[in-house]
């Protein structure tokens, strides 16, 4: 049974019944094992710890119980460092400790030292140290005539390569070396759709153009997919109705000036509700405004924006200042924008009572 949880943890339970087979006329050993693991990863590093509780099903052998906790990190891509603890038997008292590293010196080739000692009642004995060194290599195989291969780059925006980053196609991954570039060689042709994961890297970061590309393979041939990598930024921002003093009043309307003042105000909250601000640039979104007029774009890829209120839920009566926003958002950066909307004051001649959007009116005087 596996379960697993958030941030790259997980919980693994085994249950084996083994079968130890005995020398001459002595009965065969049946055993029941449990092995219960915890795994954790983030950012570079990985924690495994283990308990395993072995009960035999015949007369012969005690119950054993062990236990082990190892660990890993990685400092850059190209270094790995390891160490762990183990018992095989809790109740012998036997502990051995190992540790070790692995070195990366270029995508074909690693070097690894490893090194174990076991402790017994406080005495280290049977230390052992083991040097490797491998080489990765491309074995050429002879390739069905429907097939073709799919080759790219992750990068980020300055053209800097990224390693470590998941690649998917078809059920297949690949991880990116130290330049960036990854590599399938053996595709069946047809639109193939390829997509990065990148939340090994962080929340914060987010692929450009998008995470998913679609690739058209043909038999024998290479396609080349490319994607950018790059800290998220953010755009907030809120639109508002002018206060009175900011309305554009007709010179000597001042009757009038209260009437529209009185009327914009009872209308904002039911006006500011509706509208919808569009982004447009290296994402297109769109987003409603809160109870106080706010709004915001979150995940957004370095690049330059546009943004716009919708107006065709807003009355011809109305003017939004400025009627569009230009933001050049940086990586990982935070904008912000303002609209504001204001009411158009126009002059009319009243010579009787009436009403104005269905608000009464009470005529003061003539006014031009």
């Amino acid at each position: 049974m596996n379960v697993s949880g958030t941030g790259g943890s997980s919980i693994k339970q085994e249950m084996t019944v083994q079968r130890k087979s005995a020398a001459g006329d002595e009965a065969a050993n049946w055993n029941a094992i449990y092995t219960i693991k915890h795994t954790m990863g983030r950012s570079g590093w990985k924690l495994e710890s283990y308990l395993t509780a072995g009960v035999p099903l015949t007369e012969s052998p005690e119950a054993r119980l062990a236990a082990g906790l190892c660990g890993s990190y990685k400092p850059e891509p190209r270094w790995e460092l390891k160490g762990g603890l183990r018992s095989d038997d809790i109740a012998g008292g036997a502990l051995t400790v190992s540790g070790g590293a692995t070195f990366r010196a270029t995508d074909s080739v690693a070097f690894a030292a490893d090194a174990s000692c076991k402790v017994v009642g406080g005495e280290a004995r049977d230390f052992a140290m083991k040097l490797t060194q491998t080489v990765f290599f491309d074995l050429p195989l002879a390739r069905r005539a429907d097939v073709g291969e799919i080759a790219g780059r992750v990068q980020g925006p300055s053209g800097q390569g990224i390693a470590g980053v998941i690649v998917s196609v078809d059920g297949l991954s690949a991880i990116t070396d130290s330049s960036g570039a990854f590599r399938f060689p053996s595709v069946v042709q047809g639109k193939r759709y390829v997509s990065v994961g990148v939340s090994k890297l962080g929340p914060e970061y987010s692929v450009m153009p998008s995470s998913v590309a679609s690739v058209q393979v043909e038999p024998n041939k290479t396609s080349t997919v490319s994607f950018i990598v790059a800290k998220s930024g953010r755009i907030t921002g809120v639109v508002r109705f002018a206060a009175g003093g900011e309305a554009r009043h007709a010179e000597g309307g001042e009757v009038l000036g209260r009437i529209a003042e009185e009327i914009s105000l009872r209308r904002a909250p039911k006006l500011l509700s509706g509208l919808l601000v569009e982004l447009s640039g290296p994402r297109r979104l769109v987003a409603g405004l809160d109870s106080s007029g706010q709004f915001s774009f979150d995940h957004l890829p370095p690049g330059e924006y546009r943004l716009v209120i919708d107006r065709s839920s807003m009355p011809g009566l109305y003017d939004l200042i400025p009627s569009a926003i230009k933001v050049n958002l940086g990586e990982g950066q935070v904008a912000s924008a303002e609209f504001v909307v204001e009411q158009v004051v126009r002059e009319y001649d009243f010579t009787e009572g009436g009403e104005i959007a269905d608000e009464p009116v009470v005529v003061v005087g003539r006014q031009k």
